[in-house]
């Protein structure tokens, strides 16, 4: 199957965090296609946080989309216990990323390094809330307190976001942040 290879990145003002994509992105027309599954069906999981989009391009992941539907069709695979093992590891590293974009002397690049490792673990996490919750209300729930601790996880990214514009612009990250609520 031939793959759309994209882009996704996150505009606040005119500042521009590209993140790179897989190269092995495709529409949700040829995930159904690869999966064997509806268009209404991609829609309904990716609604259901099993499948993940990139959010500026409408493309998927097709190998991570794969290895999810498996998981998701077989909720008791021993290839859970790959899965959140590489999780726990994405976590590591989100927090090393973090770390290094956070400091004074953080670049774009740790930045881009940061949200990108961020979004991924908490993807990553929706997704297993999404697979393993027993009850709507119980995934509800659940999923209420991870929307809250990934909101809390990208603020101080963003306003690293906002330093490093502010320095190229001359403004404060204070003037920065209010020109971005006010786009």
């Amino acid at each position: 199957m031939r793959g759309v290879t994209g882009r996704s990145s996150r505009i606040f003002g005119d500042f521009k965090i590209m993140i790179s994509a897989s190269p092995e992105n495709v529409t949700a027309k040829a995930l159904a296609t690869d999966l064997g599954l509806t268009a209404r069906r991609i829609r309904q999981l990716t609604a259901a946080k099993i499948f993940s989009i990139e959010p500026t391009d409408d493309l998927y992941d097709l190998d991570r989309c794969r290895q999810r539907y498996d998981l998701y069709s077989d909720r008791e695979s021993p290839a859970w216990n790959r899965f959140f093992d590489r999780v726990a590891e994405d976590t590591t590293n989100a927090d090393r990323f973090c770390n290094a974009a956070l400091k004074p002397k953080g670049s774009q690049a740790d930045l881009q390094k940061a949200v990108h490792a961020v979004e991924s673990m908490f993807s990553d996490i929706f997704f297993m809330v999404a697979a393993k919750s027993g009850t709507q209300a119980e995934r509800d729930f659940v999923m209420g307190i991870w929307q809250r601790e990934q909101r809390a996880a990208m603020q101080p990214l963003l306003w690293r976001a906002c330093e490093i514009m502010g320095d190229r612009t001359g403004l404060s990250p204070e003037q920065v942040a209010k020109k971005l609520e006010a786009a």
